[in-house]
Formats: C-alpha cells, structure tokens, sequence
C-alpha cells in the first residue's frame, strides 16, 4: 500500500482497517523513509514478495528520488506495474482536492512538480482506479477490490502461509536420503547378481570350448581381450576401463551433463570417451536412467565381464 505521508494519515489508516477486515495482510510504504536508495530497494522487495499493489492519491505528488526525478510513489506504481503485479488506486475527487489545495497544503503544493503530478495522476486514472471524497469510499473501493481480485486464478493459491502448514522439510529430505540410499544398494544388489547369472552361465555352457561357443557378438572372446588391451583411452586400455569400472556400466553410466549424471561418482569421460567406445563391440547399449541417457552392458558385456571374471579367479 502506498501514498504521500502527511496529508493522507486518516485516508491510509482507513484503507489499512479495509485490507484487514477483508482477511488479508497490509504492508504500508510509508513504513520506510523516502530518500533512501537502501530503503527503496527494500520497498521494492516488499512489492514483489506482495499480492496486490494499492496506491492512495491525494493532492501531493510527494518526496522526490533523484535519479528519476519522480516521487517516490510514482516510482512504486511504475515498479508494480512494470512487475506485473494487480495494481488499483483511490484517487482524491477533485472538489475535495481544490479544498485541500487552497486550505491545507498551499505551501506544500506550491514547492513541488505540478506538472508532474497531473502526469502521474493521469496514469493512474488509465488503470484499475475509483474515486473518493471520504474515507469510506477508501473502505468500500477496498472491499470490492479484494473481493474482485480473490475471484482471478492468479491469485487463487496466493497470500501468507502459517508455520504449521509448511511441510517438514527436514523430514522430507531424511526420507528422499534414505530413499536414494536404498536405491543405490538395490542397483549395487542387481548389479551383483546379474554378473553372478552371467558367471553361471559362462561355466554350465562350457563358454570358450570352441570358437563358436567363444564368440560374444561379432567378435570372440579372445579377439576383444586383445584389441580392447591394445586401445588405449584416459591413459588405460579400453580393457582395463571395462574392468575397473566394471559396476559402473553394469548400474548403468548416466551423461554427465544430466541431472542423474552430476549425482553419480562415475568420471565424466566414461561416458563421454570409453563408453562410445565399448557400444561398438557390442559390449555396452544405449539406454536411460530416470530419463537421462546412458550407457549400460548388453548381454554380451555381462557375458564378457563374467567371462573375465571365471578366467582370473582361475588364474589366482
């Protein structure tokens, strides 16, 4: 809410009582000092974290901010409108502002920009607006107002929030923690047992007896151990990237530029060098994590792991 101070004290507190009897929360601008540049940023954070905006015209234009040259009320209309926020205003009716012009505030008039004024009061008068001569013309332009305004879906969820009704946060955030820890356990657990199906598989179908029974894909067993050693990528071998990261393409290796992906411990370029890479032997598929792209063993990458897997623990 927002007028010249001096001149309009009963009109105000008028509109005040208004705001308060129609269920909602009053904030008046003359609560901070004008001439400020601190104070009007503060003004201007009321404006935005408010509902509606509601200015009282009287018959001074007010203090002046020196860099736009207008009031400081001007300045706040034009900032609520410009913000986008529901804008309305009583304006003086002009019998009672010549009253007022010749009998009370002649000297505060006289020091001021007139033109100015009549600027701002015509822009007012071009938007939402009603007259007044008497302060209850302020309570019952309020009423209706507010009534009018509680009517649009703009403002159907707006307003002031009781503590009691705002979520336990902190009760939400242990929940989502201890949810995402029991995720990543069961993706750790599946990643397990698929790579002991796989190791199972390898031994009851006697995998490498014969160079059928050895291929993986297009490739056999024995051609990917040699040409995945002998490529290197991130200073190691693409085997050796297979092997040490192994449980990361298993669970599944997320773009690092995804949401999924600045979650996860995985480096950034086993996704972006080495899975690329691995997918075109066969032994890494495209697929998706919560919706992000990523990279996770095909069949034939199981197969291969578990084969690696039998094959070392054997050599020990």
């Amino acid at each position: 809410m927002s007028s010249t101070y001096n001149d309009l004290r009963k009109e105000r507190q008028t509109a005040v009582q208004a705001v308060l009897d129609a269920g909602h929360i009053p904030a008046g601008m003359e609560l901070f000092s004008a001439g400020d540049e601190a104070q009007l940023e503060v003004i201007k954070r009321w404006i935005d974290d408010s509902d509606v905006y509601m200015l009282i015209l009287g018959a001074r234009y007010g203090s002046i901010e020196p860099t736009t040259k207008k009031s400081y009320t001007h300045v706040e209309y034009e900032y609520a409108v410009e913000r986008g926020k529901p804008v309305f205003a009583v304006y003086i009716a002009d019998a009672v502002f010549n009253e007022r012009v010749t009998k009370e505030l002649a000297l505060e008039i006289a020091n001021e920009d007139r033109t100015r004024y009549k600027e701002f009061r015509e822009l007012v008068k071009s938007k939402m607006c009603s007259e007044f001569s008497d302060p209850k013309d302020i309570t019952i332009a309020v009423l209706k107002t507010l009534n009018d305004f509680g009517r649009r879906p703009d403002l159907q969820n707006a307003g002031w929030v009781r503590r009691r009704d705002v979520p336990d946060t902190a009760k939400l955030t242990s929940e989502s923690a201890q949810l995402n820890a029991d995720i990543a356990r069961l993706t750790t657990e599946i990643a397990r047992l698929t790579a002991e199906n796989s190791a199972l598989r390898v031994k009851s179908e006697g995998a490498g007896s014969n160079a059928e029974e050895d291929r993986l894909g297009s490739f056999t067993y024995r051609q990917l151990v040699a040409t995945l050693g002998a490529t290197r990528v991130g200073g190691r071998s693409l085997l050796d990237n297979m092997v040490t990261f192994a449980n990361d393409f298993v669970m599944g290796v997320a773009d690092p530029e995804s949401t999924v992906g600045q979650r996860s411990n995985a480096p950034p370029m086993l996704y972006n060098d080495v899975a690329p890479k691995l997918a075109t032997f066969g032994l890494l598929k495209r697929d998706t994590i919560y919706g992000a792209q990523a990279f996770r063993t095909s069949e034939a990458g199981d197969l291969f792991l578990a084969r690696l897997a039998v094959e070392r623990a054997g050599a020990a």
